[in-house]
C-alpha cells in the first residue's frame, strides 16, 4: 500500500486556514496565536507530517549538502581526510554525500552527475588516476556548481585546489631525523633504516 505524504496544504485544509499560516505556526511565528500553533502541531503529528527539505532547498537555492568524491576511501590518508571534511561540515551545518570512483572514469562521471542532481551546494574532488578528458568538470563549472580539487587535480581546469607538498614533507622529516642524531644504517629494497646508538630503529 502506498501512503500519500502529508503536505502543508493538507493541514491547512483541515484547519481551514492558509498554507502560509500553517507554515508560520510550525516556525513558532509570534503573529500566530498559541491556540492555533497547538492545533497545527497536534495535527502535524497525527498526520506524520515531515518537512520536504528538498523542495525547500530548491526554493532557497541552498541544500546544505556537500559532495566528496575520491578514488579510494579505504586508505589511511583518504579516511583521515574524509573524517576531517565531515567534522568541519557538521560544524557548519552541512551534510556530506560521499562517492568512491575506484579510479574508474565512468564511475567518476556518474557520481558527479548524481551529486549534481541531488542539489549539492558544492563538490570536493580528488581526480581519478585514469582521468584524461576533463570535460565533465567543465560541465559542472558551467552549471555554477563550486568545485574544489584536492590531492589529485586536473591539468587544465581552473579552480580552487588543495595540495600537499610531498617533497618538502620528506625533506622536513629527514632533516628532523638527522638533527636528532639518527644516521642511515642500511638500505633494503624499499626500506631505509635510521639508527642512533642503541636507540630503536625507525623506518620511513
Amino acid at each position: 500500500m502506498t501512503y500519500k505524504r502529508t503536505t502543508l496544504k493538507d493541514i491547512a485544509e483541515k484547519l481551514n486556514v492558509s498554507i502560509t499560516t500553517v507554515n508560520r505556526a510550525l516556525k513558532n511565528h509570534p503573529d500566530i496565536s498559541t491556540k492555533l500553533k497547538e492545533q497545527v502541531l497536534f495535527l502535524a503529528e497525527q498526520l506524520h507530517y515531515r518537512p520536504n527539505y528538498f523542495a525547500s532547498s530548491l526554493r532557497k537555492n541552498h541544500s546544505g549538502l556537500i559532495g566528496v568524491l575520491m578514488p579510494k576511501i579505504i586508505h589511511y590518508f583518504s579516511s583521515t581526510l574524509l573524517s576531517g571534511i565531515i567534522k568541519t561540515s557538521n560544524e557548519k551545518n552541512y551534510q556530506v554525500i560521499i562517492g568512491e570512483t575506484d579510479n574508474n572514469v565512468e564511475t567518476e562521471k556518474m557520481s558527479l552527475l548524481n551529486m549534481m542532481n541531488s542539489g549539492v551546494d558544492g563538490i570536493l574532488i580528488a581526480v581519478s588516476n585514469n582521468t584524461t578528458n576533463e570535460d565533465h568538470f567543465a560541465a559542472l563549472q558551467n552549471e555554477n556548481i563550486p568545485l574544489v580539487f584536492f590531492d589529485k587535480i586536473p591539468d587544465h581546469i581552473n579552480g580552487p585546489k588543495v595540495l600537499t607538498n610531498d617533497k618538502k614533507g620528506a625533506m622536513m622529516a629527514t632533516e628532523h631525523l638527522i638533527s636528532q642524531g639518527y644516521k642511515k644504517n642500511c638500505t633494503y629494497k624499499r626500506t631505509i633504516r635510521f639508527k642512533k646508538c642503541n636507540a630503536p630503529v625507525y623506518r620511513i
